[in-house]
């Protein structure tokens, strides 16, 4: 059973250390990367981020004074985004890196992004023993590693078990006006009025709605317990 965890990975960094150490306001997110190897099997990496937000100038001068990079231009610019090439100094093959450590566990990439909060990581696990392992390479890449989230992803074949959207903009009203609180701050007569819709029908879309979350959430719990 895989499983998708949402990490960050901050403080100390080996990569781009310098070009985040401080805060100019720049999100890079990674569009792809490479590496070439020289005859002693020494890896030099190349991402192609794209860079939006903060002040660029500064982080220029931050790429520019960076240890770990040696050659970086701009590729692109496009709206407010800007494509970098980045390439690193090399590497050996035993230093543990984030996105070979991926590689080597069959992990795979569905987001990543690096600005000054650390490298913001949204994978997909082939088990949670592989999501261990991955935490224990990483403590020699970065200070700390935060799982923030670890979830169960779904079918596209399992539609019957996706809140509709009825259901969510019901569950969403309600949570916003207080509805679950206790005592309520709200009615069902009162969100039913809001919602333009009889209370009758609103009750059902909350009561589908948290049955659903509720099925999710056990089932979510008996898949972990087993895996």
């Amino acid at each position: 059973m895989s499983i998708v965890g949402v990490l960050r990975l901050r403080e100390n960094l080996i990569l781009f250390g310098e070009t985040f150490g401080v805060d100019h306001g720049v999100e890079a997110k990674l569009g792809d990367f490479h590496y070439v190897s020289d005859q002693d099997g020494n890896r030099r990496y190349v991402f192609f981020p794209w860079c939006s937000g903060g002040d660029f100038d500064g982080f220029d001068a931050a790429l520019a004074a960076d240890e770990t990079v040696t050659d970086w231009y701009v590729v692109a610019e496009f709206d407010e985004r800007t494509l970098y090439r980045v390439q690193t100094r090399w590497f050996p093959p035993e230093q543990p890196l984030v996105f070979p450590l991926f590689r080597e566990h069959d992990i795979t990439m569905l987001e990543a992004r690096r600005d000054a909060d650390g490298l913001h990581l949204r994978a997909r696990f082939p088990s949670r023993e592989t999501l261990r392992e991955f935490r224990r390479k990483a403590d020699a890449i970065a200070d700390r590693v935060d799982v923030e989230r670890l979830y169960v992803e779904r079918s596209p074949e399992d539609p019957h078990r996706k809140l509709t959207d009825r259901q969510r903009e019901a569950l969403e009203l309600a949570h916003d006006r207080g509805y679950f609180e206790t005592p309520s701050r709200t009615t069902l007569e009162d969100l039913s009025t809001e919602f333009g819709v009889a209370p009758q029908t609103l009750s059902r879309h909350i009561r589908d709605g948290v049955e659903k979350l509720v099925e999710d959430a056990i089932t979510d719990s008996l898949k972990n317990a087993s895996g």
